[in-house]
């Protein structure tokens, strides 16, 4: 069938836009496949839905990073018009040449007709500039109105000026639409996780689907990370992980994709109170898988060891966080306790409370959480 080409062809250009990292394309050759694909089966593809929604992602993703982009566009558009210009002379230049003649024969008429031109235009230059004298008070009037009208107009502009960029800023929020774009790339994968899900349902042992569910909840776990909804993230990311070790545990338990998972957790559980325990755990795990898959000569790359430095030494940052927020709590506490004996205007001995203070939980204040979304794997 035709359109079961055009969907192959729609595809296929995807996929090499996605390579290319070109995903404003890839998305637009995706949307044509699902949308023929459904008009002709009456039901969407989960594969072409994942497809679609990661590219939704990624492009949205990339425009949230790029900044000045329009700017760039204009310039490169500006450049291009410029080198045409040097075309357009040329082709003005040829025309003045082949009609040289004609132009050197209206010279030789002027010059002619010039002598008679000369000793009219002196007397009326004259007669203009006794009339200036004349009215000298006058001209200044005028000149220092039109000066003042001018003046008012380039207001009265800027004023309207500034009214369209801020109409143009509430009709086009570039936030809003970064936003809107997570939204819709969650949306599509989110349908393409419940299709998934209902065929795993019908096949429990299927590896292909398990494969499919965990890398759908990855990256729904990315979105909503991004989007910092870090809770629906964590867990998320908690499924894929339970996903990936049911499918690559047993084979091998260092599988760089378990380590990315454990670190993806780390990431978001790092922005959630109460969690610390949590957070920590999934980190040494993920120092300790790293360390076991460099030691056993299955490490992919010559930088897992300046990763694996890094990770040691965030989880010793993260140690050293968690000590001195305990001191933190104890110190705030004593400052308050300390300000309310001082307020109450006392004059009786103030009691030493420095004994009673128990240890609390450590709990990260919000503004000591890390702003880092991305996972470096």
């Amino acid at each position: 069938m035709a359109v079961e080409e055009d969907i192959n062809v729609a595809l296929q250009e995807a996929a090499k836009c996605y390579g290319i990292k070109d995903y404003e394309s890839a998305v637009g050759y995706y949307s044509e496949a699902n949308q023929k694909y459904e008009a002709i089966h009456g039901a969407p593809n989960a594969d072409y839905l994942f497809l679609y929604g990661r590219s939704l992602y990624r492009n949205a993703l990339a425009k949230s990073d790029v900044l000045g982009g329009g700017g760039d566009a204009a310039t490169e558009n500006e450049e291009s018009e410029e080198k045409d210009e040097p075309g357009r002379n040329n082709d003005t230049e040829t025309q003045i040449f082949q009609s040289g003649a004609e132009v050197d024969e209206e010279d030789e008429e002027q010059k002619q007709e010039g002598g008679q031109e000369v000793e009219q235009e002196d007397q009326e230059k004259k007669q203009e500039q006794e009339e200036a004298r004349n009215e000298p008070e006058q001209t200044d009037d005028n000149e220092k109105e039109d000066a003042e009208n001018e003046q008012d107009k380039n207001e009265d502009n800027e004023e309207d000026a500034a009214e369209n960029n801020d109409e143009q800023d509430e009709e086009f929020p570039e936030e809003e639409e970064d936003q809107s774009d997570f939204e819709a790339a969650w949306e599509i994968l989110e349908l393409a996780r419940s299709l998934y899900e209902e065929a795993f349902k019908a096949s429990p042992e299927d590896k292909k689907l398990q494969e499919k569910l965990s890398e759908t909840y990855d990256v729904l776990g990315e979105i909503s990370l991004e989007s910092e909804n870090f809770q629906q993230a964590a867990e998320d990311f908690q499924v894929c992980l339970e996903y990936r070790e049911k499918l690559y545990k047993d084979d091998d338990a260092t599988h760089r994709l378990l380590i990315e998972s454990h670190y993806k957790i780390f990431l978001a559980l790092e922005f959630l109170t109460d969690s610390e325990k949590q957070c920590r755990e999934h980190l040494t795990t993920c120092v300790e898988l790293l360390q076991a898959r460099i030691d056993a000569g299955k490490s992919e790359s010559d930088d897992d060891l300046e990763l694996l430095s890094e990770l040691k030494h965030k989880l010793k940052e993260f140690d050293h966080k968690g000590a001195n927020t305990l001191v933190n709590l104890k110190n705030d506490l004593l400052h308050q306790l300390a300000t309310v004996a001082t307020a109450s205007g006392s004059s009786g001995k103030v009691n030493d409370l420095t004994s009673m203070v128990k240890k609390r939980p450590a709990r990260d204040s919000q503004n000591d959480k890390r702003t880092e979304k991305k996972s470096k794997m």
